[in-house]
Order: structure tokens, then sequence, then C-alpha cells
């Protein structure tokens, strides 16, 4: 048998070899029955749980909050409904400010000035010429570390 197996001729038995299944019915039917079990459960308990819902007394509506009943404004910053109309509004207010005499602080003798007069009164007090650069204004000196000084160069 082995001579003909080898030679490549197959012999009758040979032939009647053949594997076997590859399913297992009674696995894939206990499986489908489970799960069948299972669904039915579920549904059982699922439809036991809507009984004892509707039982259940249902309770008065909570009373409603003080806070409920009033407008509700959202905090700032709020969605312009005009933007190009609040724009002008808030230059003219600008302007206003810009251009006008007004007291800021009159115990202490604080007042605002027009923007022209006060560049005016700028220009007298420090003599800059209007048609050359502008005079460096000097920056106040701000805490920090301490200013590095350039070292000779480290040689091996």
């Amino acid at each position: 048998m082995a001579d003909s197996i080898s030679q490549g001729h197959p012999s009758r038995k040979a032939d009647r070899r053949h594997e076997g299944s590859d399913v297992n019915y009674r696995a894939l039917v206990m499986i489908a029955f489970s799960m069948l079990a299972l669904a039915f459960t579920i549904h059982v308990c699922l439809w036991y749980q809507t009984l004892l819902y509707r039982a259940t007394p249902q309770k008065s509506p909570a009373a409603v909050s003080p806070l409920a009943l009033g407008p509700q404004v959202p905090p700032p910053p709020r969605v312009q409904y005009d933007p190009p109309a609040e724009l002008a509004r808030y230059r003219s207010a600008q302007n206003t400010l810009l251009s006008q005499y007004q007291w800021v602080d009159r115990k202490h003798g604080i007042v605002r000035i027009p923007i022209e007069r006060a560049m005016d009164l700028y220009l007298r007090e420090h003599g800059a010429n209007p048609n050359g650069p502008a005079p460096a204004l000097s920056q106040p000196e701000r805490p920090g570390p301490p200013a590095l000084t350039p070292h000779a160069p480290l040689t091996p």
C-alpha cells in the first residue's frame, strides 16, 4: 500500500479516505439554544421591570427654582447683534473722551484734556521738531537679572 501511494497510484482505501465534518452540530445547536434562552430571559426581565415602573406611584413635580422664573441673561461677552453700529458707538465715545476737558479725579486735581492740546503741550515741553523724528521716551527701569558682562574667550 505504501508503494502504491509513493508511486503516485492511489489504492482503493486511499480513495475512501476523507476528512470528517468540521462542524460540530451538537455544539452549534447548544449555542443557539443558549442564545435563545438568554434572549427570552432578558425579555422577561425587561417586561417585569416595566410592570414595576408602572406600578410605582409618580412623584409630584419638583418646585420650580426661582432662578428659572426670571429672564436668563448669559454672562459677557455676549453676541454682537450689529457689530458695525457697536464699533461706531465705541469709536464715537472714545473720540468724545479724546476731544474734551473733563475731571478724572477732582480731589487729586487730575484732569482729562483733549489729545491735540496734550500733544502741543508735550512738544512745547520737550522742544521737539514736529517735522523731525519723535524723541525717544525714557523707559522705567524694570527689575530683572543682572546685566551680563562680556568675558575674554576661554582658551585651552
